[in-house]
């Protein structure tokens, strides 16, 4: 509201002020991992390689992630799939939509090359 107004203010200064008025921020929901395997709890999923990503050969356990990025068309999402040993990345795919066809579409571009 002050930064609107046009008030040039410190945060922590923010903070301290509405300490003494008893007054507290809106925090954001806490983080609650969820998974898209119906019925599994989300830490009961099997952890083949230990934790213990290089193993100091090639193309032995691959890591991935997705994330999406704002475009002038809107959102997308990326899967990049990456060798743990060489930390390259191997494949990736896009999409507008972030369904199981996104990686499964990263893995068939990384079994080919």
């Amino acid at each position: 509201q002050l930064r609107r107004e046009g008030v040039v203010v410190d945060r922590k200064t923010v903070a301290a002020s509405m300490r003494r008025q008893g007054l507290a921020g809106i925090s954001p929901r806490r983080f609650r991992p969820v998974t898209t395997i119906p019925g599994t709890r989300t830490h009961s999923i099997l952890d083949r390689v230990k934790r213990h990503w290089d193993t100091g050969q090639v193309d032995r356990v691959w890591v991935t992630g997705i994330t999406y990025l704002r475009t002038r068309a809107g959102w997308v999402y990326l899967c990049a799939i990456k060798d743990a040993c060489s930390r390259k990345v191997i494949a990736t795919a896009m999409s507008t939509t972030m369904t199981t066809d996104l990686v499964e579409e990263a893995l068939r571009r990384a079994r080919i090359l």
